[in-house]
C-alpha cells in the first residue's frame, strides 16, 4: 500500500502545544507584550525574559542563542559606554546619547525580531486555550538586575575617575 503524506501532520514542531498543557509546564508569556516589557529591562533583563520565554515555548536552542546574544550585546554595550565616558581623546568626543541610542535601536530590533519570531508558536498556544501567566513580577527582576549592572558600573567609573587624579 502506498504511503500518503496527504494525513501526515505538517506542522513545525514549534507548534506543537500538548507538551506546554502538562502539569509540570510554565506557562508563556505573549511576546507581545514581553517587546514592551523589553523597553524597560534591557540589556540583561528584556534577554532573560525573552530566553526564559523561548524555553517556556519548548524551544531550548533558541532560548541558548538569546542568552548568548544577551551576553554580547551586553559586553557591547559595556565596552561602548566605557569607549565613550573614558577612552576617546579630548577632541574627537562622540556624544554619549548617540551611542545610547544606537544601542537602545539595536536592542530594541532585536526584541521586535524576537518577538515576532516566538509568536507563531505563542499563538499556537494561545488558540490551544492556554492563558499567559502574569508578567510584572519578572520585568521587576529585570529591572533589578539592570540597576545592580548599571551600579555596578557606575561604581566602576567612580574608583576609575579617583584613581585618575
Amino acid at each position: 500500500m502506498p504511503t500518503d503524506d496527504l494525513l501526515k501532520p505538517s506542522l513545525d514542531d514549534r507548534f506543537d502545544v500538548s507538551r506546554l498543557r502538562s502539569p509540570t509546564a510554565s506557562r508563556p508569556w505573549d511576546p507581545e507584550r514581553l517587546k514592551f516589557a523589553a523597553f524597560f529591562c534591557w540589556p540583561i533583563g528584556a534577554g532573560a525574559l525573552f530566553a526564559t520565554n523561548y524555553r517556556r515555548l519548548g524551544q531550548p536552542r533558541a532560548a541558548n542563542w538569546t542568552w548568548a546574544g544577551t551576553v554580547v550585546l551586553s559586553i557591547a554595550f559595556l565596552a561602548t559606554a566605557v569607549y565613550l565616558a573614558f577612552l576617546q581623546s579630548p577632541g574627537t568626543k562622540v556624544p554619549t546619547k548617540f551611542g545610547k541610542y544606537v544601542f537602545m535601536a539595536i536592542a530594541m530590533g532585536c526584541a521586535f525580531g524576537i518577538a515576532k519570531h516566538q509568536s507563531g508558536p505563542y499563538r499556537a498556544f494561545e488558540t490551544s486555550g492556554g492563558e499567559p501567566p502574569r508578567l510584572w513580577p519578572w520585568v521587576v527582576g529585570g529591572l533589578a538586575a539592570n540597576v545592580l549592572v548599571l551600579g555596578g558600573v557606575l561604581i566602576g567609573a567612580a574608583v576609575y575617575l579617583r584613581d585618575e587624579e
